[in-house]
């Protein structure tokens, strides 16, 4: 992927972005009432798509997985100016706690047919 699809991204992150904690866990999202640009970014990246209509104006979420956090923080940081100091924390968290618990269940299910 070009280095300024990441920007565009790191751009997004920054601006209409979230990098913190939701439900006692660490989330990296990206928020808009535009789908079309978010299904974009979906499809290069991976991630899932949320809708929000309790406003005025139905917006969209992009949440990223642990696997697909892991894969994006690195290729953002050198773009990310706000939330750079977050996206870094983040990764390390990930890389020092990537045990089963922040794997995905795709992942957890596919270690369990190995181990059968």
């Amino acid at each position: 992927m070009e280095e300024t699809f990441y920007a565009y991204v790191a751009g997004m992150i920054d601006a209409d972005g979230h990098i913190g904690t939701g439900r006692n866990r660490y989330k990296v999202t990206i928020a808009n009432n535009y789908l079309p640009m978010l299904e974009h970014i979906q499809f290069h990246v991976g991630g899932h798509i949320s809708e929000d209509d309790r406003g005025r104006i139905k917006t969209y979420q992009l949440n990223f997985r642990v696997h697909e956090q892991i894969e994006l923080l690195p290729r953002i940081i050198p773009y990310l100016i706000v939330k750079k100091q977050k996206a870094i924390e983040r990764l390390k968290y990930l890389k020092a706690n990537n045990d089963y618990r922040y794997r995905t269940m795709r992942d957890n299910k596919a270690q369990l047919r190995l181990e059968l």
